[in-house]
């Protein structure tokens, strides 16, 4: 019993390490910023890393997505650019208007990006934008509030630019999140 935990144990940690190891993608610094108007046809987006083979969070957390997204992330002085093309069969897409920072009370399709901006795991930033282009944002923080699906304090609201498109077989989402001092956020 007791070489059996032994042995258990090792493994079961080298298993964990080999099987959660963290994706990166490098955002390309650019000189022109793309246009922001929810296509990727512009000439900024054009040779940029892509980021596939997302995970599931819901409903099945782990499993690899159904459908197949691609994301896109470019950056210059003055702003991060977020690109993304969520494959998907448009007549499945979930399109309810909703008010700013209240798509978790909808029907709704979206797309969101976490920035742990001081590398803590614990503070940061949520922007999301729904299938109808309806924002959301929120400060994150373990004192920040929030449950199950509920980020942080969405009272915080930033000023930025998203802009959606329908395309055949899915949707296209561009954000421009504009550089600010961490100390004007807070």
């Amino acid at each position: 019993m007791c070489l059996c935990r032994i042995l258990f144990f090792p493994l079961l940690y080298f298993g964990t390490a080999v099987f959660s190891q963290t994706k990166t993608l490098n955002a390309l610094k650019l000189d022109q910023p793309p246009r922001i108007d929810g296509n990727l046809d512009d000439p900024a987006w054009v040779n940029v890393p892509v980021a596939t083979d997302f995970i599931q969070n819901f409903p099945n957390y782990g499993l690899p997505a159904s459908v197949k997204s691609e994301v896109k992330i470019l950056y210059d002085n003055t702003a991060i650019y977020i690109g993304a093309y969520l494959h998907d069969n448009p007549a499945l897409v979930r399109k309810q208007i909703t008010a700013r920072d209240e798509e978790q009370f909808s029907d709704v399709d979206y797309f969101s990006v976490f920035f742990d901006t001081y590398n803590d795991k614990q503070n940061g930033f949520q922007f999301l934008v729904t299938s109808m282009n309806v924002q959301t944002d929120a400060r994150l923080g373990s004192n920040l509030g929030g449950g199950f699906g509920s980020y942080g304090d969405k009272t915080w609201d930033a000023v930025w630019d998203s802009k959606v498109s329908m395309k055949p077989d899915g949707w296209v989402i561009e954000m421009k999140i504009p550089y600010i001092s961490t100390e004007a956020w807070m």
